[in-house]
């Protein structure tokens, strides 16, 4: 069943849908399970808990909880498309899964994770110990010195630590993976792999005792950095001042720095100006070519491609090197935007009222407003559910973005829930073009 209603409106100032067809694409009856509420426990996925989760283009891992002195807590478990051992199985035995399954660690079987990097079709994970592990087809793997360990009997969909040369890359507190490479950082080095014409492997930190190869980043102190398709964008310190700082491809102004000036490729890490408004950064993150940063004060800025109104500015299609201010609807109880997701052309961002607003490309229903309709919007709209009595998804702690699917995790609730594109059953139902409305995968 495919809606093409021109009756399915929807009011993008206060993200409700008026009429229209929740429920897109031939999905089928989806699962239903008793709603927890907000505030409410949730006994359905047992004592199983994601603590963190991250979505790739078409699947999406979580670390769990499962109980006091289990081994499996802190262990990953994946779901979605396997065609590249992404989910850490086998793929010749299994295509995709609805449900999470967890990860082939090999020999490092007592391994734990504290956060998550996925790709196109990898993933990784931050160890316990400092060590960053990856599985399936790392993006840019070798080509400038970083790449698994060459571990005898070792098969691409197990989890294997990364190496420089010949120095594992240790002390990682945060790493992120785009289309043709990635990025970790380790004791405030950079260090980023990949397809050299773009940005990672153009920025190699060679400062980490020793290890072979790479360029150094002038005097920068990096605290974290997100991947894009062609582009990074770091929090950075320089002389005293944190800005954002971009550098890769530019074609739509991704970087920063005007598309006019250089439509090519930034070679070099360049300040967005945000230190200008005198606020702090909490946070930046970047999807297929857009960029956004979340201030201390909650105010979010957005540059880049805007031709899904994913940079929020009401001229759609016109794409800016300028940070812009997205502009959220006027009314009570939307709360601050705490946290932000950015994937292939749409944003996210969970407010401390504990809800999710969206903006950008509906095509696939990533709004997750319960309809396609209209294909995108300028103006963060909030996500619903279609399980229980409450209109929109409330008790969100935190959420994770990638191609065109968003999941969010919930208070007391032991079920990851997602939505938009579901080509390979990463939001946990039957494979689908999308899924326009919060749903549960359970565990």
């Amino acid at each position: 069943m495919r809606c093409y209603s021109a009756h399915a409106v929807l009011v993008a100032a206060f993200g409700f849908v008026a009429g229209g067809c929740g429920l897109v694409a031939g999905l089928g009856a989806p699962k239903v399970l008793e709603d927890p509420g907000a505030e409410g426990v949730d006994d359905g996925g047992g004592s199983t808990q994601a603590v963190r989760i991250a979505v790739g283009q078409t699947h999406a891992c979580a670390i769990v909880q499962v109980g006091p002195g289990s081994p499996e807590n802190g262990t990953v478990r994946c779901w979605g498309s396997n065609g590249e051992g992404e989910l850490g199985t086998d793929p010749t035995a299994l295509a995709l899964s609805l449900e999470p399954r967890p990860v082939d660690t090999g020999d490092a079987s007592t391994t734990t994770a504290t956060g998550l990097a996925l790709g196109a079709e990898s993933s990784c994970a931050i160890t316990t110990d400092g060590y960053l592990q990856c599985w399936g087809d790392v993006p840019g793997e070798s080509t400038t010195g970083v790449h698994r360990e060459d571990g005898e009997g070792a098969r691409p969909y197990e989890a294997t630590t990364m190496y420089i040369g010949t120095v594992p890359l240790v002390s990682v507190t945060t790493a992120s993976v785009g289309l043709t490479g990635g990025c970790a950082i380790a004791d405030s080095h950079l260090v980023c792999w990949g397809d050299t014409e773009y940005a990672p492997g153009s920025a190699v930190d060679a400062g980490l005792g020793g290890l072979d190869g790479g360029v150094v980043i002038g005097d920068d102190t990096f605290t974290s950095a997100a991947v894009g398709t062609s582009h990074v964008c770091a929090i950075a310190t320089r002389s005293g001042v944190t800005d954002v700082e971009c550098w890769g491809g530019n074609e739509y102004g991704q970087t920063g720095v005007s598309e006019d000036e250089n439509p090519g490729t930034v070679t070099r890490p360049t300040p967005v100006g945000l230190a200008t408004l005198g606020e702090g950064i909490r946070q930046v993150a970047v999807g297929g070519d857009e960029s956004c940063a979340l201030l201390a004060n909650g105010a979010v800025y957005c540059w880049g491609r805007n031709n899904r109104g994913q940079v929020g500015n009401p001229a759609a299609g016109s794409s800016t090197s300028v940070a812009m201010q997205v502009v959220f609807p006027a009314g009570e109880g939307i709360g601050t935007p705490q946290e932000l997701a950015v994937a292939e052309s749409h944003v996210c961002t969970v407010t401390d009222a504990t809800t999710v607003w969206c903006w950008g490309d509906n095509s696939a229903g990533q709004l997750g407003t319960g309809s396609t309709s209209p294909p995108f919007s300028v103006t963060p709209t909030q996500v619903q559910k279609r399980v229980g009595s409450l209109p929109t998804i409330q008790g969100v702690t935190h959420i994770a973005a990638g191609g065109e699917t968003s999941c969010a995790i919930r208070v007391n609730d032991a079920r990851v829930w997602c939505w938009g594109a579901n080509d390979s059953g990463q939001v946990g139902q039957a494979p689908s073009r999308a899924v326009a409305y919060a749903t549960p995968v359970a565990w």
